[in-house]
Protein backbone atom coordinates (compact mmCIF):
# COMPACT_ATOMS: atom_id res chain seq x y z
CA UNK A 1 0.00 0.00 0.00
CA UNK A 2 1.26 3.17 -1.06
CA UNK A 3 0.89 5.96 1.94
CA UNK A 4 1.13 9.29 1.58
CA UNK A 5 1.31 12.40 4.42
CA UNK A 6 0.36 15.36 3.99
CA UNK A 7 0.86 18.10 6.98
CA UNK A 8 -1.05 20.89 7.25
CA UNK A 9 0.72 24.91 8.03
CA UNK A 10 -1.59 24.51 11.12
CA UNK A 11 -0.68 20.85 12.31
CA UNK A 12 -0.10 21.12 15.88
CA UNK A 13 2.80 18.30 15.92
CA UNK A 14 0.39 16.20 17.95
CA UNK A 15 -3.03 14.80 16.79
CA UNK A 16 -5.66 13.36 19.93
CA UNK A 17 -8.54 12.66 17.20
CA UNK A 18 -7.90 10.29 14.24
CA UNK A 19 -11.26 10.48 11.60
CA UNK A 20 -11.24 7.59 8.79
CA UNK A 21 -13.04 7.38 5.39
CA UNK A 22 -12.98 4.80 3.01
CA UNK A 23 -13.52 5.13 -1.19
CA UNK A 24 -13.82 2.74 -3.36
CA UNK A 25 -12.45 3.25 -6.49
CA UNK A 26 -14.85 2.06 -9.18
CA UNK A 27 -13.85 1.66 -12.70
CA UNK A 28 -14.98 0.05 -15.92
CA UNK A 29 -14.34 0.38 -19.88
CA UNK A 30 -12.49 3.90 -18.64
CA UNK A 31 -15.23 5.13 -16.71
CA UNK A 32 -15.50 5.92 -13.31
CA UNK A 33 -18.40 5.63 -11.05
CA UNK A 34 -18.75 9.12 -9.09
CA UNK A 35 -21.62 11.38 -6.97
CA UNK A 36 -22.49 14.42 -8.01
CA UNK A 37 -23.82 16.99 -5.79
CA UNK A 38 -25.06 19.82 -8.32
CA UNK A 39 -25.62 22.13 -5.03
CA UNK A 40 -22.16 22.38 -4.45
CA UNK A 41 -21.17 21.47 -8.15
CA UNK A 42 -19.13 18.83 -6.92
CA UNK A 43 -17.79 15.22 -7.20
CA UNK A 44 -17.06 12.74 -5.10
CA UNK A 45 -16.02 9.28 -4.91
CA UNK A 46 -18.30 6.51 -3.15
CA UNK A 47 -17.78 5.81 0.43
CA UNK A 48 -17.43 8.01 3.23
CA UNK A 49 -16.57 7.82 7.00
CA UNK A 50 -16.57 4.77 8.60
CA UNK A 51 -17.36 4.12 12.69
CA UNK A 52 -15.04 2.63 14.67
CA UNK A 53 -16.34 -0.41 15.14
CA UNK A 54 -16.35 -1.12 11.50
CA UNK A 55 -13.74 -2.51 9.28
CA UNK A 56 -13.31 -0.59 6.09
CA UNK A 57 -14.54 -4.07 3.99
CA UNK A 58 -17.59 -3.82 6.32
CA UNK A 59 -18.16 -0.02 5.46
CA UNK A 60 -17.64 -0.71 2.02
CA UNK A 61 -20.21 -3.71 1.87
CA UNK A 62 -22.86 -2.13 3.41
CA UNK A 63 -22.41 1.55 2.98
CA UNK A 64 -21.38 1.19 -1.76
CA UNK A 65 -22.56 -2.19 -2.71
CA UNK A 66 -22.74 -5.89 -1.70
CA UNK A 67 -21.99 -6.85 -5.12
CA UNK A 68 -18.14 -5.32 -5.46
CA UNK A 69 -15.38 -7.10 -5.61
CA UNK A 70 -12.31 -5.21 -3.63
CA UNK A 71 -8.98 -6.30 -5.81
CA UNK A 72 -7.02 -7.12 -2.95
CA UNK A 73 -8.07 -7.12 0.67
CA UNK A 74 -5.40 -3.86 1.84
CA UNK A 75 -6.50 -0.15 0.22
CA UNK A 76 -3.95 0.33 -2.20
CA UNK A 77 -3.57 4.08 -1.34
CA UNK A 78 -3.78 5.85 2.18
CA UNK A 79 -3.48 9.51 2.24
CA UNK A 80 -2.82 10.89 5.58
CA UNK A 81 -3.54 14.48 6.34
CA UNK A 82 -2.31 16.42 9.55
CA UNK A 83 -4.38 19.41 10.62
CA UNK A 84 -4.64 21.38 14.64
CA UNK A 85 -4.98 18.35 16.95
CA UNK A 86 -6.14 15.83 13.83
CA UNK A 87 -5.19 13.15 11.80
CA UNK A 88 -7.81 12.29 9.12
CA UNK A 89 -7.10 9.21 7.01
CA UNK A 90 -8.71 8.34 3.70
CA UNK A 91 -8.26 4.99 2.22
CA UNK A 92 -9.04 4.12 -1.41
CA UNK A 93 -9.70 0.46 -2.72
CA UNK A 94 -9.33 -0.74 -6.27
CA UNK A 95 -13.54 -2.18 -6.62
CA UNK A 96 -15.40 -3.10 -9.36
CA UNK A 97 -18.97 -4.38 -10.26
CA UNK A 98 -19.97 -7.08 -12.57
CA UNK A 99 -23.01 -4.95 -12.98
CA UNK A 100 -22.68 -1.46 -14.35
CA UNK A 101 -26.59 -0.65 -14.28
CA UNK A 102 -26.67 -1.29 -10.21
CA UNK A 103 -24.28 0.94 -8.95
CA UNK A 104 -25.97 4.12 -8.06
CA UNK A 105 -24.09 7.38 -9.44
CA UNK A 106 -22.51 8.72 -12.19
CA UNK A 107 -19.96 7.32 -14.81
CA UNK A 108 -17.65 9.53 -16.28
CA UNK A 109 -14.24 9.00 -17.91
CA UNK A 110 -11.32 8.43 -15.76
CA UNK A 111 -9.10 11.12 -17.41
CA UNK A 112 -11.96 13.46 -17.09
CA UNK A 113 -12.52 13.17 -13.95
CA UNK A 114 -8.60 13.56 -12.73
CA UNK A 115 -8.27 16.57 -14.93
CA UNK A 116 -11.43 18.13 -12.88
CA UNK A 117 -9.50 17.00 -9.33
CA UNK A 118 -6.73 18.73 -10.94
CA UNK A 119 -7.67 22.21 -10.34
CA UNK A 120 -8.04 21.56 -6.54
CA UNK A 121 -6.05 24.66 -5.82
CA UNK A 122 -8.39 26.73 -7.54
CA UNK A 123 -11.02 26.07 -4.25
CA UNK A 124 -8.38 27.20 -1.64
CA UNK A 125 -10.47 30.38 -0.76
CA UNK A 126 -13.94 29.98 -1.31
CA UNK A 127 -14.24 25.70 -0.23
CA UNK A 128 -11.28 24.74 1.58
CA UNK A 129 -13.64 21.65 2.29
CA UNK A 130 -13.77 21.08 -1.66
CA UNK A 131 -10.09 22.07 -1.83
CA UNK A 132 -9.07 19.10 0.58
CA UNK A 133 -11.48 16.57 -0.57
CA UNK A 134 -10.29 17.03 -4.65
CA UNK A 135 -6.91 17.54 -3.30
CA UNK A 136 -6.77 13.38 -1.73
CA UNK A 137 -9.13 12.15 -4.50
CA UNK A 138 -6.11 13.35 -6.90
CA UNK A 139 -3.65 12.20 -5.20
CA UNK A 140 -5.28 8.68 -5.06
CA UNK A 141 -6.40 8.63 -8.23
CA UNK A 142 -3.00 9.37 -9.85
CA UNK A 143 -1.09 7.12 -7.65
CA UNK A 144 -3.85 4.36 -9.05
CA UNK A 145 -4.05 5.63 -12.76
CA UNK A 146 -1.55 2.83 -14.05
CA UNK A 147 -4.06 0.54 -12.72
CA UNK A 148 -7.64 2.10 -13.33
CA UNK A 149 -6.86 3.10 -16.98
Amino acid sequence: MEVINYYGENYSGNYEKERVTVRAVIVQDGMILVSYNELKDQYILPGGEKKEHETDLDYIDHEIGTDLTIESGDALVEINEYYRDTKWVARYYLAGSSTKEDLKGEWIKVEELIDILRKYDNYQESDPMKRGMYMRDYMALTSLYSRVK
